[in-house]
């Protein structure tokens, strides 16, 4: 069971959920599932919470919140950026994502990069470039791919400034996450892309909490595993500096336009 304070700010969340359930609109609260599979299978059922409905060009402190906040129980953070609107300042409007300020650092976590033998892979962009990082699971219905295929489509977008950028996932579930396969289902978007991979719990949740990152993996007593997580992308410089958070929905358009502003910077 969640603390009383964690649940009181997860039904905001929920409740917006449901309101949209079903409707499936980008950029929204909404909530999926794959149906209930028979007692004893390993089938996924996969509500993810998503985050977004403010509009563009936000910067948001969130240093109270995260401060101490345990990652797996700490789920509530998935609808931060959707029922937080107090204390905001306005952003210059080229930007399309979200600003956090103080930035985040993460230049000093690293985690293994199963397309590298297992190799550290330190979150941090290469000199004059940028990190784009997700969390998510291979066995995500209908989020995680959508997130990656939008991630290709910028690349694409950006030619030869592609270059520059690099992209990384980070499984939630690496209890069913293999290396082989999930570098397998990051390279069948992205060749050159990273997949980062630990069973060390302490470690992912770290470096899922630097980020505003949250999730949580659950069995129930039938088999069917619940899989909660955030739907943002991340994206970092060359010194580990948070410089924008995408939520989930936000147009291609406006994903190419930031990393042109972000690399002319």
């Amino acid at each position: 069971m969640m603390a009383a304070t964690s649940e009181a700010i997860l039904a905001v969340g929920v409740e917006d959920a449901d309101r949209v359930h079903g409707g499936g609109k980008r950029g929204q609260f909404t909530s999926t599932a794959t149906s209930r599979p028979a007692r004893g299978t390993n089938a996924y059922r996969s509500p993810t919470i998503l985050s977004n409905g403010h509009p563009p060009g936000r910067r948001y402190d969130q240093a109270d919140i995260l401060e101490g906040a345990p990652v797996k129980r700490a789920v509530v953070l998935i609808a931060l950026f959707g029922v937080m609107t107090a204390a905001c300042s306005s952003e210059p409007a080229e930007l399309a994502g979200y600003v956090r300020t103080p930035a985040p650092n993460s230049a000093a976590i690293s985690l293994p990069d199963a397309t590298a033998g297992g190799g550290e892979f330190f979150l941090r962009a290469p000199e004059g470039g940028l990190l784009l990082i997700y969390f998510g699971f291979t066995a995500c219905p209908d989020v995680c791919p959508t997130t990656m295929a939008d991630i290709r489509t910028t690349l694409r977008e950006m030619g030869d400034q592609a270059d520059l950028i690099e992209l990384a996932m980070v499984t939630v579930d690496p209890g069913r996450d293999g290396d082989e396969a999930l570098a397998h289902y990051v390279q069948s978007f992205i060749p050159t892309g990273h997949a980062l991979r630990t069973e060390d719990d302490a470690v992912l949740s770290e470096a899922a909490l630097v980020l505003g990152a949250a999730y949580e993996v659950n069995e129930d007593e039938e088999g069917v595993v619940d899989v909660l997580h955030t739907a943002h992308t991340y994206v970092i410089d060359d010194r580990g500096d948070l410089l924008v958070t995408w939520p989930f929905g936000i147009e291609t358009a406006d994903m190419a336009s930031d990393l042109r502003i972000l690399l002319g910077r």
